[in-house]
């Protein structure tokens, strides 16, 4: 590995989108763990990302600008999340969850160890030799050498691990505390159902997805007390707490930065919206954060943003490095990928999906995400679905060669379109993908699944979201 020795995993296939990797908080009550999110910063200034299955490297500059991108290495399923803690590095796959030792300087893939067997797509964290990571609403975790896995708790809303203990909220509100290893359940004050949290310095902080106030409670005097913005708080949305100041999303989809000291407010530009906790960075007072191919970051010391599009970056030679050095990161040398040249932007009022080979307009007001099953696969889901256990599939785009007729015996599909090459199936769920108690995102996924049921080649052109590229 170019920035800690010479690692290299073999090359299986040379695309990467970019994912989840994590965050080392090393002072306070977080002291010692490694949280996932989407964009690894290490103490030694190195950026780790991945994007499909290869592994990727970034230099921060003293401004906390990321430059000098470089592919170091490839698995054989697409990386999902990473953290590095130690002299480890951990890679989420959909394979499951690899280990590699990077003293060891590994030069073959099957030298990295599987730990667990399952993918992690919510993200882990590390800490005291265990794994810890959710597996729809359970909080299990597995010992950080091999698998094991153990139940800690079920019903979970939403958890942050530190030093000290297990700090979460459930399904029907309440703030609770337990042990590393799940014992000594402690009720610590009431919240809203499903809320979620942040630690930062002495304090929780804590909402509900449909208020517009924050909370937070005093873990040195078990107080609570109430912050009223000045611009309407958007529940829905995920905060970012400095021991200053927190930023956040108000109900205008404009950020804003809240000082807590004086509650004098900031409104702050940006890129993009603010990503939750496992979408996500902060790091000396920069959030960074991925969208496909393409890594934004804001400084909030001076209110600037900037971002990179890993695929024309990577495509090009990395300083000091020849062209022959870099060819295999241009998505010419290799063969069909569905999630070439992957990305999301708005276009005419609509979320537009797309890759080298389709389009595919979906609402921009319900949040939904793309999982990257395989070189032919991709996921369509309502990520408040998936996140709680359910799911959130709404479709699923494969593609088949003209000579393979297998869909044929698939209980429910249409064809989404047609080129010389391939055959572009939408497959849909038969059984339920959200959670029918819940009005709200048993609405969101009708409204998804209802524009996915346009997709269909043999019906009204007009009125089919899904859009062939390439012949």
């Amino acid at each position: 590995m170019r920035r800690y020795g010479k690692f290299v995993l073999p090359l299986l296939v040379l695309i990467c989108v970019l994912v989840s990797g994590v965050s080392v908080l090393a002072a306070g009550r977080m002291e010692g763990v490694t949280a996932s999110s989407t964009v690894f910063v290490h103490e030694k200034g190195v950026v780790f990302y991945g994007w499909n299955n290869t592994l990727c490297t970034a230099l921060l500059d003293e401004n906390g600008n990321v430059y000098d991108f470089v592919t170091e290495g490839h698995v054989p399923e697409d990386i999902t999340d990473l953290a590095v803690d130690g002299n480890y590095l951990y890679l989420a796959t959909y394979g499951g969850l690899f280990r590699v030792d990077l003293n060891e300087h590994v030069q073959d893939a099957s030298q990295a160890q599987l730990l667990y067997e399952n993918s992690l797509i919510n993200g882990f964290e590390i800490y005291g030799n265990y794994v810890y990571y959710r597996a729809g609403n359970t909080l299990q975790r597995t010992p950080a050498d091999h698998q094991e896995e153990e139940s800690l708790l079920t019903g979970i809303s939403d958890y942050q691990l530190t030093k000290d203990g297990i700090y979460y909220t459930d399904s029907d509100g309440g703030l609770f505390y337990v042990n590393h290893d799940g014992s000594g359940k402690a009720y610590l004050t009431d919240t809203a159902a499903d809320a979620s949290i942040v630690i930062q310095g002495d304090y929780i902080y804590y909402w509900g997805d449909e208020e517009t106030l924050l909370h937070r409670y005093n873990l040195e005097t078990s107080g609570t007390e109430d912050i009223s913005p000045e611009q309407e708080f958007d529940g829905g949305e995920y905060i970012w707490v400095t021991d200053d100041y927190l930023v956040y999303s108000a109900t205008d989809r404009e950020v804003y930065k809240y000082y807590l000291e004086d509650g004098r407010e900031e409104h702050l530009d940006k890129l993009y919206s603010l990503p939750d906790r496992d979408e996500g960075t902060l790091y000396n007072e920069v959030i960074y954060q991925s969208l496909a191919a393409t890594v934004y970051w804001m400084d909030l010391r001076n209110n600037t943003n900037n971002k990179a599009d890993m695929e024309e970056i990577l495509a090009a030679p990395a300083s000091g490095e020849t062209e022959e050095n870099t060819s295999d990161a241009s998505v010419g040398n290799i063969g069909f990928n569905i999630s070439d040249g992957i990305n999301v932007h708005a276009s005419e009022g609509s979320a537009l999906l797309t890759t080298d080979y389709f389009q595919l307009y979906l609402p921009m007001d319900v949040l939904w995400d793309y999982e990257v099953v395989n070189s032919d696969t991709i996921k369509l889901v309502l990520a408040s679905a998936r996140d709680e256990g359910y799911g959130g599939v709404f479709v699923t785009i494969k593609a088949y060669d003209w000579g393979d007729d297998s869909y044929a015996d698939i209980p429910r599909y249409t064809i989404a379109g047609v080129s010389e090459a391939k055959k572009y199936v939408a497959i849909f769920p038969t059984d339920v993908q959200y959670n029918p108690n819940d009005a709200e995102q048993t609405a969101a996924y009708q409204r998804l699944a209802d524009i996915a049921a346009r997709i269909d080649a043999n019906g009204n052109s007009d009125d089919n979201p899904f859009i062939v590229m390439l012949p």
